[in-house]
């Protein structure tokens, strides 16, 4: 959690100059970074309909605009908030995002949701898990994504986990800061 502080400081002496002299004291602002409150790991903090109603719209959104990337087999770096920064995890191995190629995209009917939050921790942060669906209903696997929000109507892609169909299907969880932080109070930070 991001919190601003106002500094005032005063220059020493032996560098103050005329030009320096004229404008001191100077405020500073600073971003202070602080543990999240209790309230952060309640399970039952209440949550505003119209935040969850307009993340949910960006996270579906972005996955559709993510897989119809992906069947094309162009490069993913644009999917990610940060194109340098992205995460991405294939059964927990992490990928190179330049270098990947999804592969369940091209065979995908239709994705459906299998879990929402808004983490407590900013309206900003979220996470959503789909299962990827072929034409004859099977699974091709899931997607896990946390999102951050973004302009233009779309989530920001900053971590996206690839479950294999053989693998147990994410629980997506209401947390803090990170999945599970609620329920195991050894993950808070």
């Amino acid at each position: 959690m991001k919190r601003w502080l106002a500094c005032l400081l005063l220059a020493a002496p032996s560098v103050v100059t005329p030009a320096l002299a004229q404008t001191a004291p100077v405020v500073m602002i600073l971003p202070v970074y602080q543990k999240p409150g209790d309230k952060c790991y309640d399970p039952n903090l209440p949550q505003k309909p119209k935040v969850l109603a307009d993340r949910l719209a960006r996270a579906e959104a972005a996955i559709k605009d993510y897989v119809a990337l992906a069947a094309t087999g162009a490069e993913l770096s644009t999917a990610f908030a940060e194109k340098k920064k992205g995460l991405l995890l294939v059964d927990g191995h992490q990928q190179p995002v330049p270098s990947f190629r999804d592969p369940w995209a091209a065979h995908i009917a239709r994705v459906e949701r299998i879990g929402f939050i808004v983490t407590n921790l900013s309206n900003y942060h979220y996470e959503a898990a789909w299962r990827a669906v072929a034409a004859d209903g099977s699974t091709l696997g899931y997607y896990d994504v946390d999102f951050q929000w973004a302009a233009k109507g779309r989530g920001s892609m900053t971590v996206l986990r690839l479950v294999s169909p053989t693998a147990p299907p994410p629980k997506v969880l209401r947390h803090c800061k990170i999945s599970g932080d609620i329920e195991n109070p050894g993950l808070r930070y």
